[in-house]
């Protein structure tokens, strides 16, 4: 944040304040979607090729990501924007939760069905339907084993060598 226009805030606010948590947890989120998205859409494309029985190497997989960014930066920022104010009126924290599943999807429809953004959480929405909660269920058991991978992980570096807990 010393580097942008909020560094005086975060000065304002404290190296730990409000604020500048907020902040950090605001940017390592979309960070952390932006890779989600796009290393879900090359994963659909890699599987897809293996499929039809055709190798493809990552590196071109991602490169097809690359050629639909506009379409899969717009169906994230309509599905981020869209979660982020129905969360915010704290009311429509279970409608954010159903609206992020049902669009949970969309970067698959993205790029295996070459579909504009919008097409694109509809169609996830058409494959979701009849199959919410089993949906859910399997995003929240990736989610949990994507989150606890870091500290285990992590853990597991401690315990092997001879870093201090710093590193």
């Amino acid at each position: 944040f010393h580097l942008t226009s909020v560094a005086p805030l975060v000065a304002l606010d404290g190296r730990h304040g409000a604020v500048t948590a907020f902040l950090a947890i605001l940017v390592g989120g979309i960070g952390g979607l932006f890779a989600s998205v796009i290393a879900t859409a090359a994963v659909a494309v890699i599987l897809a090729e293996r499929e039809a029985g055709r190798r493809v190497l990552a590196g071109q997989a991602y490169r097809r990501v690359l050629h639909r960014w506009r379409s899969l930066g717009k169906g994230m920022a309509i599905e981020l924007t869209t979660v982020l104010l129905l969360t915010i009126t704290v009311i429509g924290i279970p409608f954010a939760i159903h609206r992020f599943i049902r669009w949970s999807l969309f970067a698959e429809a993205c790029m295996l069905d070459d579909l504009s953004a919008t097409d694109s959480l509809h169609r996830s929405s058409e494959l979701v339907r009849g199959h919410w909660w089993r949906t859910f269920g399997f995003t929240t058991l990736v989610d949990v084993l994507v989150i606890l991978s870091g500290p285990l992980l992590g853990v597991g570096l401690l315990l092997v060598t001879d870093h201090s807990l710093n590193f």
